[in-house]
């Protein structure tokens, strides 16, 4: 491995506050140890202790069973773990200028993938077989001319994770539509046209948003089954697919996100005629995760790792849904022994010193 490079972990505020408590969580108790393991300080900080006319920023770092406070400069490399408020979006703009023009390694993509950004990059490549017809959408109207040609349409807001910003719609019969969301619960209803509209608008209100055909996912018991795979880049610069994990839909939902989630091998040994052989397929979905993982580096830069969500339709053909820049592994925790969660942050901190190094032999 190359030399330990100290790393920067943005957080927000509870999260930091409840590091010092001693309440990290699972996923940074996990990023911690592999950090022990692998030799490799941590840095915890908030956006409230950057000081950007300094340079500085601060943070806590483990000590000895305790926290150390510290004021450094900043760092080599960041991993951006959290969401930022919207007041607070304009100084992280600020703050990820002035750690590119020093040539910060960036773990893992500092702001959310967009989704029709995504679609238009992985459109002119030799993956455009595996994507659903996507459309922008300027305006509620548009979606009721396009359930003339397709029935059901999935809506997504450009920008938003863990299912919250999806909304399923379909045209029932004359002037009749119907539609179902999560957030905060799962709500289904059927609507006169002015209605839907008014529901789409309500729901997304400014937000850019796309339309997506809907995939025929496979499905066990009438639920739709998609695919969550962790994907990485290793320190010697080949991307490696961490687990894949099937999560099943609860019974209407539009989404798998609140879903029961196993490993890839635990449900084929539960559904044995949806995966057919488990190896072959295992190997033929690391293949396409790896060129969809490579496709997206090509237009948005290199990082660390990627949260891929796929599916798998009736015909045996893979389809790519989206890509996640700051996954939460709910999947990966949910469905992988914890050996292996540790050994996929050891992975990553092995990159981020292995990048820091071949960034400061250019310099």
């Amino acid at each position: 491995m190359a030399t330990a490079t100290r790393v920067g972990v943005l957080v927000g505020p509870r999260r930091l506050e409840a590091l010092v408590k001693g309440n990290p969580g699972p996923r940074l108790a996990a990023l911690l140890q592999a950090g022990r393991e692998a030799g490799v300080p941590l840095f915890f900080f908030t956006l409230d202790g950057v000081d950007m006319d300094a340079r500085t920023i601060k943070g806590i770092t483990p000590a000895e069973g305790w926290w150390q406070e510290a004021r450094l400069s900043y760092l080599p490399v960041l991993y951006r773990i959290c969401a930022v408020a919207e007041e607070q979006r304009p100084l992280f703009a600020a703050f990820l200028s002035q750690l590119r023009r020093r040539g910060t390694v960036f773990l893992n993509y500092p702001w959310f993938m967009d989704k029709w950004e995504t679609y238009r990059c992985l459109v002119n490549t030799e993956l455009a077989p595996h994507l659903p017809r996507t459309w922008p959408i300027a305006d509620p109207a548009e979606v009721l001319a396009l359930l003339e040609e397709h029935p059901q349409l999935y809506l997504k807001a450009c920008v938003g994770g863990r299912g919250k910003q999806v909304l399923r719609v379909e045209k029932l019969g004359r002037d009749a539509y119907g539609f179902i969301r999560f957030r905060d619960g799962l709500a289904r209803g059927k609507l006169h046209k002015f209605s839907l509209l008014r529901e789409i608008q309500g729901f997304f209100g400014a937000r850019p948003i796309i339309a997506q055909e809907r995939i025929d996912l496979i499905q066990v018991n009438g639920r739709n089954v998609d695919l969550r795979a962790e994907v990485q880049r290793t320190a010697q610069g080949t991307i490696h697919v961490i687990a894949i994990a099937a999560r099943i839909a609860r019974r209407h939902s539009p989404i798998t996100t609140h879903s029961v989630s196993m490993s890839l091998e635990n449900f084929s040994r539960l559904y044995p005629s949806l995966l057919g052989d488990y190896r072959a397929f295992a190997a033929r979905a690391e293949e396409f995760l790896c060129r969809v993982y490579a496709a997206l580096e090509k237009c948005f830069g290199c990082c660390g790792e990627l949260g891929i969500d796929f599916g798998l339709d009736c015909s045996g053909g893979l389809w790519f849904i989206e890509a996640n820049s700051q996954s939460a592994k709910v999947s990966l925790f949910n469905s992988c022994p914890l050996s292996l969660i540790i050994r996929s942050y050891v992975n990553l901190l092995e990159y981020a010193c292995a990048q820091a190094a071949q960034r400061k032999a250019l310099d």
